[in-house]
């Protein structure tokens, strides 16, 4: 597991990884779940295999921290993604929702 820091109250943002060829491929739940939970297996298919995988929980989902001060918006959670890809050290990523 890896994990970010996203918010000035040491808030952490957290995903798992499989290694793999760049780019790349960044996996995001829907609300009310968890990324590794719903994508591991789709990551796993032959033709999608061999690729980077950062699965991904946003902030209040899975393994990621669920701060009271955090406002869940869209922008929000997009600039926590932005952080955790930034710690990762990924660019040119293809993201799947």
């Amino acid at each position: 597991m890896r994990q970010a820091v996203f918010d000035g109250e040491g808030s952490r943002i957290r995903w798992t990884e499989a290694p793999g060829a760049e780019p790349a491929r960044v996996y995001v739940h829907g609300l009310g779940a968890a990324s590794a939970a719903y994508h591991a297996h789709i990551a796993a298919r032959p033709e999608l295999a061999g690729r980077r995988s950062l699965f991904v929980d946003l902030p209040g989902h899975g393994i990621s921290d669920r701060p009271a001060g955090f406002g869940y918006s869209l922008e929000e959670h997009a600039d926590a993604l932005a952080t955790a890809l930034d710690a990762a050290g990924v660019s040119g990523a293809e993201l799947i929702a």
